[in-house]
């Protein structure tokens, strides 16, 4: 099935300004068209008031002719001089000489006639002629009413004889009232009451009805005039509205056909590459910013298919290298693992390495190598912590199982696929170290007996010299010398003298308290270091013991030897402060007990016996 492709020339953003101008221009001739409407509905309300105020004007001039008339025959009628003031005060409140009641409606005389009208506030004092003219009525308008109010005005004259007429006064020929006479009540009824009181009536009344035809056939004509304006502007605005609503059905339509169904599928192709089908591209098909976006993408996923074509070929080159490396690494006879400088996680070791940890590549990469390289340095690498270059040093390698050994190792940092590592080398130092110990331990110890010699039956020396210094005590050096052990090796042999001897150091060791030291120092000779020694009967105890355990025979192949042990001794500080000093001193002792008599004690500073 075949698909058309409409290629659309027109720019979005040329199509959403144009949109935005045109919706724009609509709305402010909508506008315009509300607001004159607006308008025609103000004149409308206007003329509906205007007509309202001049039917309570036209009403007012009648009903005040009417109070007028209740009024004056209610007055001949009673001689009540009340209504006589009423009277007077209705026309002078239409002829503007008193104040208006803000009030004045209808009902206002009726309720003040019988004695119930409200306390009112005034307003202006304006005559209801003067209330006619501001309502701008025409020519014709108001002639009508002043014809009205000029035939009330004439009544006024009648009624006003008719008070005259109560009051004795009469006409005195020039329109005055001022002839007197006897009141005549009767003749004031008569006069209010008659027919032609009447006629005159109906006369205000006539004026008053061509008045109101006038209103209603002049604001009719203006009602019908706005109107028929109000329908125009109705129609123009319900055009203008759906015109606006056609504009953004169109724009609408052309959002999804032009902007979201073509972003749809855009999205589309980008999960696609996301997902991993590079080879997907977007179809273009317009020229606006989603087809020069199309265009882009296109661009951008033939740029990525081309790195990540590249990219897979450097991939597999470096698998290879590191093949290669991995495998001179495992050909290495040293442990090499890469570290991680911010978390110190191994991340690579080869298989001399794990063989030193005692545990599988697998299981070591992922641990902290503080856990192997470094047990006893916990946070102080020296190349992420103390920021050298280069560590190199003696360490221990902490096995899997918990066993420990020695290895030389050395630290460097590198790069990584653009990222900084640690390469991390070590050896295997144990069988060193082990040759190491045993040499340093051949040079401060007898071969024969295991006891210290010379050089470190000194350090020891130093040592309890200083504690004894600080603890105000003394310090006891005994020379030793074996008493008959010639005639052991002359009568038993060499290898009898030798047993002789581990068995005297034995008995020189369970004799004396841990604190002590005992040196072989010569053949047959012996160096005692006590400390903690509070007075010189101490020593002499050790000395004692000595003897006697040494002295005690000892069994070779049945055979029983026996020796002695002659014992200078020297105490620090009160025989010198200085340590050959000392041991020269016990020695000197030594050689004279030794003369003396031998297999006793004796100190420096006392003779033999």
């Amino acid at each position: 099935m075949c698909c058309r492709k409409v290629i659309i020339r027109l720019k979005i953003s040329r199509a959403y300004k144009l949109f935005a101008v045109t919706i724009i221009v609509l709305l402010v001739i909508t506008a315009i068209a509300s607001f004159y409407a607006l308008k025609i509905q103000n004149a409308i309300i206007y003329s509906e008031h205007h007509r309202l105020r001049s039917v309570l004007l036209a009403y007012e001039l009648f009903q005040s002719s009417e109070d007028l008339t209740r009024m004056a025959r209610s007055y001949v009628s009673t001689g009540n001089p009340t209504y006589e003031e009423n009277y007077y005060a209705i026309l002078d409140i239409r002829n503007g000489t008193r104040p208006r009641p803000t009030d004045y409606d209808a009902t206002y005389w009726h309720l003040t006639d019988v004695g119930k009208g409200k306390s009112m506030s005034y307003g202006e004092k304006v005559a209801l002629q003067e209330l006619m003219r501001r309502e701008h009525f025409t020519d014709k308008e108001f002639a009508l009413l002043k014809e009205s109010q000029a035939q009330s005005d004439h009544l006024v004259n009648m009624e006003k004889q008719a008070f005259a007429a109560m009051k004795g006064l009469y006409d005195d020929g020039r329109g005055n009232y001022t002839a007197q006479r006897e009141p005549d009540p009767a003749y004031a009824v008569n006069l209010l009451f008659s027919e032609k009181y009447s006629d005159e009536k109906a006369a205000i009344m006539a004026p008053i009805q061509q008045f109101m035809k006038m209103i209603d056939k002049r604001t009719n004509a203006q009602l019908l005039s706005f109107q028929s304006s109000l329908r125009q502007l109705i129609l123009l605005t319900t055009l203008l509205i759906s015109i606006t609503l056609f504009v953004v059905l169109l724009k609408t339509i052309h959002t999804f056909q032009s902007v979201l169904y073509p972003v749809k599928r855009l999205l589309g192709k980008v999960n696609e590459i996301a997902s991993g089908n590079y080879d997907a591209r977007c179809v273009v098909d317009s020229s606006n910013e989603i087809g020069e976006l199309c265009v882009k993408f296109n661009g951008m996923a033939d740029a990525l298919q081309t790195d990540i074509i590249k990219r897979r070929q450097a991939e597999e080159a470096l698998l290879e290298s590191l093949d290669t490396i991995r495998g001179l690494l495992d050909s290495v006879d040293a442990g090499v693992v890469v570290v991680d400088p911010v978390s110190h996680v191994i991340e690579q070791a080869n298989s001399h390495a794990a063989n030193l940890f005692g545990a599988g590549p697998q299981e070591i990469t992922g641990h902290i190598c503080h856990k192997y390289l470094c047990p006893n340095e916990i946070g102080s690498c020296p190349i992420t912590d103390l920021g050298q270059e280069l560590d190199s040093k003696e360490c221990a390698l902490l096995r899997a199982d918990g066993s420990s050994f020695y290895i030389l190792k050395s630290v460097k940092k590198i790069r990584i696929g653009g990222e900084e590592k640690l390469l991390e080398t070590f050896l295997d130092i144990s069988k060193r170290k082990e040759a190491e110990e045993q040499i340093r331990y051949l040079a401060t110890h007898d071969t024969m007996t295991g006891l210290p010699v010379m050089r470190l039956a000194k350090d020891f020396l130093s040592k309890s010299m200083h504690r004894s210094r600080r603890n105000k005590k003394m310090t006891a050096v005994m020379f030793i010398d074996l008493d008959g052990f010639k005639a052991v090796n002359d009568n038993f042999g060499h290898d009898a003298g030798d047993y002789v001897l581990k068995q005297v150091a034995h008995r020189l060791l369970s004799s004396v308290r841990e604190s002590d030291t005992v040196a072989r120092v010569g053949g047959d000779e012996f160096l005692l270091i006590a400390d903690d020694i509070h007075i010189s009967q101490d020593a002499s105890r050790i000395a004692g013991k000595i003897i006697d355990v040494v002295s005690r025979p000892i069994n070779i192949n049945g055979n029983q030897a026996a020796v002695g042990a002659s014992i200078g001794i020297a105490l620090y500080p009160s025989d010198g402060e200085d340590m050959d000093e000392l041991i020269k001193k016990a020695d000197e002792a030594m050689y004279r007990i030794k003369k003396a008599g031998k297999n006793g004690f004796v100190f420096v500073n006392q003779p033999a016996t």
